[in-house]
């Protein structure tokens, strides 16, 4: 039996509270990790919180922070544990590894990258919402939530199993998110999230290799 979720939480005079990030008099950075907290251990509570009509620069701006402090995390920590190695199997294969020019110049772009893969999720999602989730509320409720998922970005200071981990942990919350903000089911919320991702990817694989095949016919032709 799936648990369906029809409401936000609320607090004893039956008002929602709003998370700590979201309200008007929030307090940078105490008030921004104290919602990366509950985000991170109690997200049922978290996303059932989240106010529609608070400013959509708030959790924009806290999916820039975590993406780009996991990001430049990562790669600091990922080239004190296991840089040389890769330098080396670059080295031997006769290739440079990326100098510090490169790794400053792609932190800065970070931002840019984060805000262009995070409208693709979005629109991926969404569609998975409106796909399979009855009365699904405006893409920008779905926008909102999704906002919150790059919270475990920083788990990926640990080099491949934080990787890893951060990417499970974000799926997670993305289907909590929708299953809270759009009031369904988690079988619902799962197939909104997973179904237009992987066929996004299955897609977009085809058609790389079709060119892959049409460049090697062109190539035999030749």
């Amino acid at each position: 039996m799936q648990r369906r979720f029809d409401g936000p939480v609320v607090e004893a005079n039956g008002v929602a509270g709003p998370i700590a990030w979201e309200r008007t008099e929030a307090r940078f950075p105490r008030d921004l990790f104290d919602s990366w907290l509950e985000c991170m251990t109690r997200p049922y509570e978290f996303f059932g919180r989240l106010d529609p009509r608070a400013s959509a620069a708030r959790p924009l701006f806290f999916f820039l922070v975590f993406w780009v402090l996991g990001g430049g995390l990562g790669t600091l920590t990922t080239q004190a544990t296991i840089g040389g190695w890769y330098a080396d199997q670059l080295a031997s294969a006769g290739e440079a590894a990326p100098g510090l020019t490169w790794y400053v110049f792609m932190f800065f772009l970070s931002p840019f990258i984060g805000s262009a893969a995070l409208a693709l999720y979005i629109g991926l999602t969404h569609l998975g919402v409106r796909l399979f989730v009855r009365g699904a509320r405006p893409i920008g409720i779905t926008g909102r939530g999704l906002c919150y998922v790059s919270a475990p970005q920083v788990v990926a200071v640990v080099p491949i199993v934080g990787w890893f981990a951060a990417s499970l942990w974000s799926l997670f919350l993305a289907v909590v998110s929708v299953q809270r903000l759009h009031h369904t089911t988690t079988g619902r919320a799962v197939a909104a999230v997973l179904v237009p991702q992987l066929a996004f990817w299955f897609g977009l694989s085809m058609v790389f290799v079709m060119f892959i095949v049409l460049l090697a016919v062109a190539a035999g032709g030749v």
